[in-house]
Parts: C-alpha cells; sequence; structure tokens
C-alpha cells in the first residue's frame, strides 16, 4: 500500500502538505517554513489527497 508524508506549516499549522513518502519537499517548499509530521497509509486519507499526489506530486490539506 502506498504511503504518503505529512509536513505541517510552521506559520500555518492548519496546512498540511502531501508527497509520496520518501519524496521529500517540493521544490515550491521553502524547508524552514514546514516540519515533517509523520506518514499515513493511503487508506487512512481522503481521495482527494491521495489524487492530488498522484497528478501533481503533492497535495495540500486543510488540518482544521
Amino acid at each position: 500500500m502506498q504511503e504518503y508524508d505529512l509536513y505541517i506549516n510552521v506559520k500555518k499549522p492548519a496546512v498540511g502538505l502531501y508527497v509520496r513518502a520518501g519524496a521529500g519537499l517540493p521544490d515550491f517548499a521553502h524547508p524552514e517554513e514546514w516540519v515533517f509530521d509523520g506518514t499515513a497509509a493511503q487508506d487512512l486519507l481522503p481521495a482527494s489527497v491521495v489524487q492530488g499526489v498522484e497528478a501533481n506530486g503533492h497535495a495540500l490539506r486543510d488540518m482544521d
């Protein structure tokens, strides 16, 4: 099963960024603004997050 890494924005903790496990942050993300928050299996995530990562290499999610 596919796994995804979650990064949380330090300045806006309600914003989560998902990428494929081990992929690291996308080029547009400033590393100092994101903190790794764990890895989740595909079946634990909304379908929209999985589809976003598959289509774009990343997906943003409102964590509130």
